[in-house]
């Protein structure tokens, strides 16, 4: 048993010496690098995800859409800041309005997009 924990006690010391090496604290600082920079991209891809995936939700109403507000979805989807404001800015209103949308389009369009968001 004090073989065991003599052995534990080398090992841990090693551990912590090694710790403290120049190289080892570069290895690590490029790894966690490497690590927040994937989980940045994971980020980036998911908000930009959300854009095409409401174009692609509200395609089978845009038919009933006059020629200007499928413009403004077209601009709307165009890039996830355009689209993340829009949400923003129109559909947590207590009185829902647009200059563009109709209501009955406007409560449709951020239905889906507050779907998509959350």
């Amino acid at each position: 048993m004090l073989k065991k924990l003599i052995i534990w006690a080398v090992i841990l010391l090693a551990a912590v010496q090694l710790s403290k090496t120049q190289q080892f604290q570069q290895i690590k600082n490029e790894s966690f690098a490497k690590i927040w920079d994937m989980l940045e991209h994971k980020s980036k891809t998911k908000t930009s995800n959300q854009a095409q995936q409401f174009s692609k939700s509200i395609q089978f109403w845009l038919e009933s859409f006059s020629p200007q507000e499928k413009q403004l979805i077209k601009d709307i989807t165009s890039t996830e800041q355009s689209y993340l404001s829009f949400i923003n800015n129109y559909c947590y209103e207590a009185k829902p309005y647009h200059p563009i949308l109709s209501n009955a389009h406007l409560l449709l369009v951020c239905d889906k997009a507050k779907a998509i968001h959350q």
